[in-house]
């Protein structure tokens, strides 16, 4: 099965890429799964939060900067394209709750315990490079709880963020 590129490349003005990282919007990434992924396929999905990330976009001075973080992040996940299968930055233009435009969410045609130890090293990579730390969860594509890959997309996009936001209560980190 031929599956796109994880982002837009250079061609960062195509409307379905995020201009700032250059990866793919929520709703392309969100058609391309819907299209591209079988049933017979383990689908799990990331869902990646910038700690912190409000309250620095707040205290720099220029709001290049804080791009700079963003498009950083989103060079470190491009660099991880034989490991991920698609990626997109969520903005506020999304429609979630919660969402203050520091969010990823990644796909992985693998298990789920594969895709953690790939975001991991995105983590780890993220933190050296930005002196800031990301959180994450996870959520492993399952029919019976999610429904269609149809309907079922931002199910596992909001079970992926709420394995997120419980691990970021079991750390005690701050939600901004």
């Amino acid at each position: 099965m031929e599956l796109p590129r994880i982002y837009g490349g250079e061609n960062t003005s195509n409307k379905n890429c995020d201009k700032t990282t250059g990866l793919y919007t929520l709703e392309f990434f969100c058609q391309q799964l819907k299209e591209k992924t079988s049933s017979d396929l383990i689908l799990t999905v990331a869902f990646i939060d910038i700690n912190g990330f409000g309250a620095y976009n707040l205290l720099s001075e220029k709001k290049v900067e804080a791009d700079m973080v963003l498009s950083g992040l989103g060079g470190i996940i491009q660099n991880q394209t034989k490991s991920i299968d698609l990626a997109a930055r969520i903005t506020k233009d999304d429609s979630l709750p919660g969402i203050g435009g520091d969010e990823f969410v990644l796909a992985f045609y693998k298990k789920k315990e594969d895709a953690e130890r790939i975001v991991e090293e995105i983590s780890r990579r993220f933190s050296t490079s930005y002196q800031l730390t990301i959180s994450y969860g996870t959520s492993q594509y399952n029919p019976n709880t999610h429904g269609s890959l149809e309907k079922g997309v931002k199910n596992i996009i909001k079970d992926a963020y709420q394995n997120m936001r419980d691990r970021k209560k079991a750390t005690n980190i701050n939600e901004y």
